[in-house]
């Protein structure tokens, strides 16, 4: 028994004057790790599944929401497409008879009146749609909001547009550009909230054109006076 401890110390004395010398390489071995995305549990297994199916529903919400937008607009764009043609139409009309009937003095009146015409509704089309008296007072500016925007969630956005607009009321309109702004930007952000909800709660699709379409309108309401 002696004898073997005295051959064990002997070997580790050995091997401390060889690491000293260099002859022995006495530096540990560092450990590689590998990442495992797997989940380590069932239970793990079950909160990822469900966490991707509700991504991927909110996905797909978004993407038929923007699907039927896109088809709606290509349904007004064909619309004014035609509105445009059959306007066409009558106007070639209506120069074929100036070119007929009318003195040089007359053709050049007519022309002028049309062209105040087509800017006027050009204009027009380009402001947009506002929200009428159905949908916000002109005497106390009281807002009806859409079903779809009545969420407690959006309390934070309805209650300064609120205030916002009844303070207009109160001066006829002349609300100034920093409150102008104040009401873009709330708007905005409004619909920005609205988009996010659409994607991870899925949201009607209905609903969400309904609630776009009015936040929009109380943007281009706030650009012209009460009447």
């Amino acid at each position: 028994m002696k004898a073997t401890a005295t051959k064990a110390t002997k070997f580790l004395i050995l091997l401390s004057t060889l690491g000293v010398l260099g002859l022995v390489d006495a530096a540990p071995v560092s450990a590689q790790w590998v990442y495992d995305n797997r989940a380590s549990t069932a239970e793990e297994g079950i909160a990822r599944g469900i966490s991707d199916i509700t991504r991927a529903r909110g996905e797909r919400n978004v993407m038929d929401a923007e699907a039927s937008i896109r088809q709606e607009e290509a349904r007004s764009m064909e619309m004014d497409n035609r509105i445009q043609a059959t306007q066409t139409y009558w106007e070639r009309r209506r120069i074929n008879a100036e070119n007929r009937y009318y003195s040089k003095e007359e053709k050049a009146a007519i022309r002028e009146r049309n062209l105040e015409k087509r800017m006027f509704n050009n204009a027009k089309r380009a402001q947009g749609t506002r929200p009428g008296a159905g949908k916000l007072d002109p005497v106390t500016g009281a807002i009806r909001w859409p079903i779809a925007l009545m969420s407690p969630r959006y309390a934070s956005y309805r209650e300064p547009l609120e205030q916002l607009f009844a303070e207009r009321a109160d001066k006829q309109g002349a609300i100034g550009y920093e409150t102008y702004r104040k009401i873009t930007r709330l708007t905005k952000e409004f619909l920005e909230e609205v988009r996010k909800v659409l994607r991870t709660e899925g949201m009607g699709q209905r609903d969400f054109l309904q609630a776009k379409r009015f936040l929009q309108s109380l943007e281009v309401e706030a650009r012209h006076a009460v009447v």
